[in-house]
């Protein structure tokens, strides 16, 4: 329907601008971090080897986006 179409919109627009903000801020490290939205909730994916303080970063980036109502952070499989 309209709305899930809209809900989907929604979520990828804030997705590209969650990864673009994680590579402006970060660098090179901002490329390495997996990113998914869905309604409001962000989960960040970070590789084995991740430093704790560059998750804390990411995690910190993504808490203070418009949109953004939860972080999940987990490790890459």
């Amino acid at each position: 329907t309209a709305t899930e179409a809209d809900a989907e919109v929604k979520d990828a627009d804030l997705e590209t601008k969650l990864r673009l903000a994680l590579i402006d801020k970060m660098g090179r490290d901002g490329f390495r971090i997996g990113t998914d939205a869905a309604s409001g909730v962000v989960t960040l994916s970070f590789e084995h080897g991740f430093k704790a303080r560059t998750r804390q970063q990411a995690v910190a980036i993504a808490t203070g986006m418009a949109g953004v109502s939860k972080v999940v952070s987990v490790d890459k499989t």
